[in-house]
C-alpha cells in the first residue's frame, strides 16, 4: 500500500474512533439523564418511609367512626372511639397496617381533577395515621378504581391523586371487617372451665372443669366425660373464624332475616377469667355454604362457612367416655356378675397378688388362664353405650337380666344393670339410675363380649385341671 493510501486509512480510522466514542459520550448522557428520570419518578411515588416499630399510636377515621387505638408494652388497646358497639380488637390488622404505611409506594399518579375528589372517595376519605416517635403520617384513602388495580390515595397537604397496590388498600381501607378479631371465642382453649351447647331448646351437653377434669353437669350428670375429647373440641372452637361481619342490632325484626331471631343452637363458654362469650347460630340446611350468627353481648350478626359451624351438630356422645361404668382391675376387690343364666364371682387379694374365679383359686403360672381372666374383667368392665335415649322410661320392676357389681378396693360398690329394650338393645343403669344410654347384644355375646371370654376361661381352667 502506498504511503499516501496509509495516510488516508489512518485517518478514516481516527476519525470513526472519535466518533465511537462521542456517540458512547452521547449515548451514556441519554442513559444517565433516563436512568435519573426514573429515579426521580420513583422517588415520586414513594409516600412514607419510617421505622413501624416506633408507632405507639394509630388514629383510624371510616364510616362507622372514630377509633384511636394505642400501644403500651407491646400491647394494642382501643383507647378512644364514637362506635356504638363493643368488639375484640383485631391487633393483627394494626401490625399489618402500621408495616405496609412505613414502607409505602404508590403504583402510579392519576391526573386527577383536585376540584372533583369525589369521583375518588376523596372528597370524604378513610384517614389513617399512624404516630410514633418520628412523627406523625397520615394517609387519605379513597376507593377502589373501576379496573381495580388500585386504590385512589393522597397525602396531606398534597394536591396530587396517586394508586397504591390494591392489596395494600384492601388493608388499610378495611373498616371494622378488619379491625374487629374474626375469632369467634376470644379466649384461650385452656383458660376456659365450662361449656354449654343447646339445640333447638335441647341440652346437648353441659360441661365444668373441676380440678383439672371435666364433669357432665346435663344431660346426664356425672357422666363420664373424655378429657381428650373436650379438649379436641375445645382447640378447634378458638380457632374458628368468622367469614364476614354483616350488621349490629338488637331489633327481632332485624334479626328475623337472618333467622336469629330464634336460633336453633346456642353456645355459651366461660372461662377463668370470667370472661362469657355467647354465640347463638341460626337454623341452616344441607348444602348452605354459609351459617349466620349472633353476639348478643354487643349485637354482631357474622356468618361462618357451614363447615366452621358443624360444631353445632356435636352428639352428648361425643365428650363422652364409651365405657358406661369403666374400672380397673387394680381397684378391684371383687366382681360379681349375671349374664342371662350365667353367674361369675371373680375374686382379687391385691396384698397376696392371688385371684379366685367362682371361688377356685387360679394358678397364676398359667397364661392361657390368666389372659382369659383379665380378658374377661376387661369385656365385663368396659362395656360401651351404643345410643342415648334420653326421653325413655325403661320397665324395672323386675330384677336385671345382667347386672355387673364392683366391690372396690376402698370399699366403695358400683353396679352396672341392663334392662332389655327388645332382643338386642339394653338400657343401662349405674347405681341404680338410669344413664340415657343403651348398650348392643353384641357386647355381651360377641367376639370381644363378655360370654365369649367366660366361655373362654372356664374351658382353660378344665383343660389344666384335666392335665
Amino acid at each position: 500500500m502506498s504511503s499516501r493510501k496509509m495516510r488516508i486509512a489512518v485517518i478514516v480510522m481516527v476519525i470513526l474512533l472519535i466518533a465511537g466514542i462521542g456517540g458512547y459520550f452521547l449515548i451514556d448522557r441519554a442513559m444517565t439523564a433516563k436512568e435519573q428520570e426514573a429515579a426521580e419518578e420513583a422517588a415520586s411515588l414513594k409516600l412514607m418511609s419510617f421505622d413501624s416499630d416506633t408507632i405507639t399510636r394509630v388514629d383510624y377515621t371510616i364510616p362507622e367512626g372514630y377509633f384511636r387505638m394505642e400501644n403500651t408494652a407491646g400491647q394494642w388497646e382501643l383507647v378512644e372511639t364514637d362506635y356504638p358497639h363493643s368488639f375484640t380488637l383485631n391487633t393483627d390488622f394494626l401490625i399489618t397496617s402500621v408495616i405496609y404505611m412505613s414502607d409505602l409506594e404508590a403504583v402510579k399518579k392519576i391526573d386527577a381533577d383536585p376540584d372533583a375528589l369525589d369521583k375518588y372517595g376523596l372528597a370524604d376519605p378513610i384517614v389513617l395515621t399512624c404516630t410514633g416517635a418520628g412523627g406523625s403520617y397520615t394517609l387519605n384513602i379513597g376507593k377502589l378504581s373501576s379496573t381495580k388495580e388500585y386504590y385512589y390515595v393522597q397525602l396531606p397537604g398534597d394536591q396530587t391523586v396517586y394508586g397504591i397496590d390494591t392489596e395494600y388498600g384492601d388493608v388499610l381501607s378495611g373498616g371494622t371487617s378488619y379491625l374487629k378479631s374474626a375469632y369467634m371465642i376470644d379466649s384461650y382453649d385452656v383458660d376456659i372451665d365450662s361449656v354449654l351447647l343447646e339445640r333447638r331448646g335441647d341440652t346437648v351437653f353441659s360441661l365444668e372443669k373441676r380440678d383439672y377434669n371435666w364433669q357432665m353437669l346435663a344431660p346426664l350428670h356425672e357422666a363420664s366425660v373424655n378429657n381428650a375429647s373436650v379438649s379436641t373440641m375445645l382447640t378447634a372452637l378458638t380457632r374458628v373464624e368468622v367469614e364476614r361481619f354483616v350488621t349490629e342490632t338488637e331489633d327481632p325484626a332485624e334479626l328475623a332475616q337472618y333467622g336469629l331471631d330464634k336460633p336453633a343452637f346456642r353456645l355459651s363458654v366461660h372461662d377463668t377469667l370470667d370472661k362469657t362469650t355467647v354465640i347463638e347460630v341460626a337454623e341452616y340446611k344441607e348444602g348452605d355454604t354459609e351459617v349466620y350468627i349472633y353476639f348478643p353481648s354487643n349485637g354482631q350478626v357474622a356468618t361462618l362457612t357451614a363447615s366452621a359451624a358443624a360444631f353445632v351438630q356435636a352428639p352428648t356422645a361425643s365428650v363422652l367416655i364409651e365405657e358406661i361404668l369403666p374400672i380397673s382391675m387394680e381397684d378391684t376387690a371383687e366382681l360379681q356378675a349375671k349374664v342371662d343364666d350365667i353367674a361369675y364371682t371373680i375374686s382379687i387379694d391385691h396384698a397376696a397378688l392371688s385371684y379366685s374365679f367362682n371361688d377356685t383359686p387360679i394358678d397364676t403360672g398359667n397364661s392361657t388362664i390368666m389372659s382369659n381372666l383379665q380378658y374377661l374383667f376387661q369385656a365385663s368392665s368396659q362395656i360401651a353405650f351404643e345410643d342415648m335415649e334420653l326421653d325413655a322410661a325403661p320397665e324395672t320392676s323386675e330384677e336385671a337380666p345382667v347386672s355387673f357389681r364392683y366391690g372396690l378396693s376402698d370399699g366403695t360398690v358400683r353396679t352396672l344393670a341392663l334392662y332389655p329394650k327388645d332382643d338386642v338393645t339394653y338400657y343401662a343403669f349405674v347405681d341404680g339410675t338410669y344413664t340415657g344410654m343403651t348398650v348392643r347384644r353384641r357386647a355381651l355375646s360377641g367376639d370381644t363380649g363378655v360370654l365369649h371370654f367366660y366361655e373362654k376361661l372356664t374351658d382353660a381352667i378344665e383343660e389344666a385341671a384335666g392335665a
